[in-house]
């Protein structure tokens, strides 16, 4: 009888561990040691919600996964503040659902308003989901994810007909996030498909390596909600080469950016002037305007940059306020930017043409 009481009062497991610490009965609202550093980290049975608050983990060993879902469907990870999650030797966050074809297990890593995600892996990939995981990856937050060696997100392998259902294989989706995701062997890696949903603000940075395309064993890519790929410009999915490609080569050394349609794309096409364009990509050094950001683009002064040419100033739609003075252009035409409530563009010596017959509310 004493026997059955010291084991029925052990601590249950939930199949989840931080850091080298189980998750279970006795420390669920207050999960330390191991490899937790810094922060608070949290777990509610009902909700199957793992919440890290300003948490620091630093793994070395191999197999030291951050935070290692063994088996629970539908778990929830939460990120409040600024979070930093480094493995050294192995994958930094590793999901599965224990089963083959085994629907029903999304699961969710989610950065919440103000907060900072960093996950990073030294020698592997960031993000391993399999056993047909599939993973949300969730804003208002952002997300940096890095893997310095193998895919920085991966699966299993991408899906294989002979399998079951193309939905049940493992699957990424990106929704209301910022994201910047690096692979030194590929920012994607081996997955069924990866959807993108309204809201998306997601850069995957470009391998710098030959062997190694931005995508790689990826079946199937989907775009919703107004999403689309914005960088390179004329770039696409393709799925024969289970890959981003451009003039139907897999891409390898540029970044491929996926975000909402609206935006506008900082090269040379659409802003000719080296100097204007230079300035607004030091307010936009991804290389593009996002539509959310354009809309917020309401005040701009480029007064004094030495700017020979205009062009592109059509673009910016939303704009109320606009300095532009000494510049060498010879021309302006903003009758598309008709928001416009403040316009100061003298002394420009070399102006001859201003035109701003739309523009009523000056």
């Amino acid at each position: 009888m004493l026997v059955l009481l010291a084991t029925a009062s052990r601590a249950a497991n939930y199949d989840i561990n931080v850091a080298g610490v189980e998750v279970s009965t006795s420390n669920y609202n207050n999960v330390r040691g191991g490899d937790i550093e810094s922060g608070t980290v949290t777990y509610s049975p009902s909700t199957k919600t793992l919440t890290l608050t300003n948490v620091s983990i630093s793994r070395d060993g191999g197999n030291e996964y951050c935070i290692h879902n063994r088996s629970v469907k539908g778990l929830i990870v939460k990120f409040v503040g600024s979070c930093y999650l480094y493995s050294k030797k192995a994958r930094v966050i590793r999901f599965q659902s224990g089963g083959n074809n085994d629907s029903g297990n999304d699961c969710e890593l989610v950065a919440t308003s103000g907060s900072t995600v960093t996950l990073e892996s030294e020698e592997d990939g960031a993000i391993y989901v399999r056993d047909f995981t599939t993973l949300w990856i969730k804003g208002p937050g952002t997300f940096n994810i890095t893997g310095n060696k193998n895919g920085a997100i991966a699966g299993h392998g991408s899906w294989n007909s002979s399998v079951g259902d193309l939905a049940t294989a493992d699957n990424i989706k990106f929704s209301d996030v910022t994201a910047t995701v690096t692979g030194a062997q590929s920012a994607l890696l081996g997955l069924s498909m990866v959807y993108f949903y309204a809201g998306s603000n997601v850069t995957f940075e470009a391998t710098n390596n030959s062997s190694y395309p931005v995508a790689r064993d990826v079946s199937y890519c989907n775009l919703y909600g107004n999403t689309a790929i914005i960088l390179p410009v004329g770039a696409s999915f393709s799925e024969s080469s289970k890959s981003f490609v451009l003039n139907g080569s897999k891409i390898y050394n540029q970044d491929v950016v996926v975000s909402e349609s609206g935006g506008v794309v900082l090269n040379s096409t659409n802003f000719p002037d080296t100097n204007f364009r230079n300035y607004l990509l030091s307010l936009y050094p991804k290389g593009y305007i996002t539509k959310t950001e354009l809309q917020n683009l309401t005040t701009l002064n480029v007064a004094n940059k030495s700017i020979s040419n205009m062009k592109g100033i059509e673009k910016l739609i939303y704009l109320k306020e606009l300095r532009c003075w000494n510049n060498s252009f010879t021309s302006l035409n903003l009758n598309s930017n008709t928001a416009l409530t403040y316009l100061d563009c003298a002394p420009n010596s070399q102006l001859t043409s201003l035109s701003i017959g739309s523009c009523t509310n000056l």
